[in-house]
């Protein structure tokens, strides 16, 4: 399996999670930290892609407020973005959202980032995280497959 057909596996995977739980209706930031985690293991490297309708932030600002842990800052708090998702090369894992919104990529973000962002921001309550762990078993399977077709 190359990374490609990983990503593809892993799109199909979060589509189905979405039609099924709504899972990009406030768990998207959920399924990018796990995705995140999985890809930090393999030293496959990415970045985190925020889709929202504020405009003026920067991928530094993003950075500033992870390090100083400013829960209540953007992308974070109550007023998180409208979309999480990652970039790999040129593959954007879970994008579908509307996109006349603003994106902001940014290579600072890791899963520890992803982590906290999950912990402290603010979600819609349209998916119920009680299917997180179903979610991280199929990703994590996903990528058990990739690594027993590489050998």
């Amino acid at each position: 399996m190359t990374l490609i057909d990983l990503l593809k596996k892993l799109d199909h995977a979060i589509d189905y999670y979405d039609q099924k739980y709504l899972v990009n209706c406030g768990g998207c930031c959920i399924v990018a930290y796990y995705v995140a985690k999985q890809l930090e293991r393999r030293n496959i490297s990415y970045e985190c892609m925020f889709i929202t309708e504020e405009s003026q932030h920067s991928p530094e600002q993003i950075e500033f407020t992870l390090e100083e842990k400013a829960w209540g800052e953007f992308p974070t708090g109550e007023f998180t973005c409208n979309h999480y998702c990652l970039v790999v090369g040129n593959y954007i894992l879970n994008y579908g959202y509307d996109t006349k919104y603003s994106k902001i990529i940014s290579p600072y973000v890791n899963a520890h980032d992803l982590k906290n962002i999950c912990k402290h921001g603010s979600w819609n309550d349209c998916y119920d995280t009680k299917h997180n762990n179903a979610i991280r078993r199929k990703i994590n399977k996903i990528f058990k497959e990739y690594d027993n077709s590489r050998g």
